[in-house]
């Protein structure tokens, strides 16, 4: 495929998300479509809430703080250098680092106030709450995840169709953990993949452009 087409088609896919995250972000204090999303999103969502998928949902959105990302960053990280694949461990880490820093921002920029604390099932973290910062670093991990088993030069169709799907799936479970235990709105969530797609499209732009490029010398 010509490269040009591939870094026209990830700007495309950047702008778009971006705006989407713009919107949301610009409206999510004083929209009442966003109100009433959050509100009847939570609700389904909460109406989950049962002792055995309580335990559950906590396991998953403790994978995806600090501990639990580090320990997945870091594997993958050195699985793809081991494995002799040291710019694909770079974009890893520059994908997953740089996820956490961006959220890490606009938290502080934008000031969301958190869902009440009363109704959370685990304690309320002291950050603001848009977007959600586990929500983004999952997503960003899964990508980079996947990219990883894509590239395999020797896994199995089946076996990357398999991994591809399991991972898009953590990416949605961490998302709706969130609002399951009560430390998220559903608007945070939505805001949080739209920027790791704006970011994912930055990274593997640069990091295909860099690929084929060398390749062409």
């Amino acid at each position: 495929m010509n490269r040009y087409v591939v870094i026209l088609g990830a700007a495309a896919i950047f702008v778009m998300s971006l705006f989407g995250f713009y919107e949301l972000a610009s409206d999510v204090n004083t929209s009442v479509a966003v109100a009433r999303f959050d509100e009847s999103m939570t609700r389904r969502v909460q109406s989950w809430r049962r002792p055995a998928l309580d335990a559950l949902m906590k396991v998953i959105t403790w994978s995806a703080g600090i501990f639990g990302m580090t320990v997945l960053g870091f594997g993958l990280f050195f699985y793809l250098r081991h494995m002799g694949r040291s710019p694909e461990a770079t974009a890893t880490a520059v994908l997953v680092l740089g996820g956490v820093a961006l959220s890490d921002v606009l938290k502080r920029i934008l000031q969301r106030v958190r869902p009440e604390e009363a109704l959370a099932l685990i304690k309320t973290p002291v950050s603001s709450s848009f977007p959600s910062g586990h929500s983004m670093t999952s997503f960003c991990w899964s990508v980079a995840a996947i990219q990883a088993i894509l590239l395999a030069p020797f896994a199995p169709p089946v076996a990357k169709a398999l991994v591809a799907v399991l991972c898009v799936l953590y990416a949605l479970a961490v998302g709706v953990s969130r609002v399951y235990l009560g430390v998220h709105y559903p608007s945070d969530v939505v805001a949080a993949w739209l920027l790791g797609i704006a970011w994912m499209s930055v990274v593997t732009g640069v990091y295909y452009w860099q690929r084929t490029s060398n390749a062409a010398r």
